[in-house]
């Protein structure tokens, strides 16, 4: 491994330890509880070394919904790329299950970005513009949908409205502290079943 190497594992490292003492703090405390010189303390190092990763806690909140957006769309392109054929029902089905399985990934991070009140996982963050932003890639799927006869007609609104009831089904999850992967899979399979449900054309149901 070369110096360049070693340096830049390292500041990832203490960027990682930075986020995850923030979280804690967040989780435990509340967000308006959460400051730099906390997070010092907690890790051990000087507020200064922490100015030099991020400019204040509001940008920690950010790179921590950057960590958890980034892996949920990369993931559901990923999907996507690997299974051209689907159609918009299949993909929302794969869409919303990617989703969830991501997020209950991350349940302390999910939660600190939740409790601090932001909109940060739902409303794309900043420094993601390379990915798409996940309720217009949504408003896509059940625009092809409505088109190919298979859902209803929906609102601008729709997608996003989706989006919320899907963080409000995976922060129930997360806040009763569900981890048996089975139980997660059992009443992810059953929501998604009424979710999509009330989108399919009734011919269709």
């Amino acid at each position: 491994m070369t110096l360049r190497s070693r340096n830049d594992q390292e500041k990832a490292l203490l960027k990682e330890k930075i986020q995850n003492a923030a979280v804690e703090i967040i989780v435990k405390e509340g967000y308006h509880k959460l400051s730099i010189r906390k997070i010092a303390q907690k890790i051990g190092y000087s507020p200064t070394t922490i100015y030099n990763y991020f400019k204040n806690k509001e940008d920690i909140l950010e790179s921590i919904a950057i960590s958890v957006y980034s892996e949920t769309i990369i993931t559901i392109q990923q999907y996507f790329s690997e299974n051209p054929t689907l159609n918009p029902l299949e993909k929302l089905e794969a869409g919303c299950t990617t989703f969830i399985q991501t997020m209950v990934k991350n349940p302390e991070k999910f939660r600190a970005v939740m409790l601090s009140g932001h909109r940060q996982i739902l409303n794309q963050p900043e420094n993601t513009q390379h990915l798409p932003h996940g309720t217009e890639l949504l408003q896509q799927i059940l625009e092809e949908g409505v088109q190919q006869n298979i859902f209803r007609p929906v609102s601008d609104e729709t997608a996003e409205m989706i989006l919320v009831a899907l963080m409000g089904f995976v922060f129930h999850i997360v806040s009763e502290q569900i981890e048996d992967d089975q139980t997660i899979n059992t009443m992810s399979e059953h929501y998604l079943t009424l979710l999509i449900q009330g989108l399919k054309k009734e011919d269709l149901q």
